[in-house]
């Protein structure tokens, strides 16, 4: 889990980008990464790494 929160990954990236929103916690940390799950999958657009990482933001 450190490295998934730490590293150099598109979960870290995302999280980050809420973090600079000014929502800090962590409902609405977990809700960003959700809505563009949701919206790749409606838009037919795959991102594996995102979904690889679905269960920590569940």
């Amino acid at each position: 889990m450190q490295k998934l929160l730490t590293g150099d990954n598109l979960y870290t990236f995302i999280m980050t980008q809420a973090q600079n929103t000014g929502r800090n916690d962590y409902k609405s940390q977990a809700d960003y990464p959700r809505d563009v799950l949701a919206d790749a999958r409606r838009l037919g657009v795959t991102v594996p790494r995102l979904e690889a990482n679905e269960p920590a933001f569940r």
